[in-house]
């Protein structure tokens, strides 16, 4: 169990910084097509949007599968509803992104209200992360 753990965990940690840095982009490119481009979707917003979706539905199933397979979990030490809170939170986020995506997809031009969930999404996805492992 413990070597299917670390698998987890090492794959985890691996794609924790794409999500990162594709949801960071998407974030930006959202608030700059609301803002500066007069809210017309581009093609690199809804692909971005896509993507950050897909990271984030794989990082919320690796938490899952984290949790599952904890030593803490299995002998019930410790916290395990650590990994519990986080794969919830990253799935929220995951529902809120697919929303945004879908969204995004069928209308031509970005509104307040698509903002507002896509910031939602980025919150509960901040709330969510453990900042304290990159930041040490």
């Amino acid at each position: 169990m413990e070597e299917i753990y670390q698998t987890f965990a090492g794959s985890h940690n691996g794609i924790s910084y794409s999500t990162i840095i594709i949801f960071g982009a998407f974030i930006f490119l959202l608030l700059l097509t609301f803002l500066g481009q007069g809210g017309r979707v581009s093609e690199v917003l809804r692909k971005s949007s896509f993507f950050a979706t897909m990271l984030l539905f794989i990082q919320g199933v690796l938490g899952v599968m984290m949790e599952y397979y904890s030593p803490a979990f299995v002998t019930w030490e410790g916290s395990y509803l650590v990994y519990f809170r986080y794969s919830i939170s990253i799935l929220i986020s995951t529902g809120l992104m697919a929303y945004v995506t879908f969204l995004l997809k069928n209308t031509k031009k970005v509104s307040l209200f698509i903002v507002v969930l896509a910031l939602s999404a980025a919150l509960v996805f901040e709330y969510a992360y453990p900042w304290s492992k990159i930041f040490g």
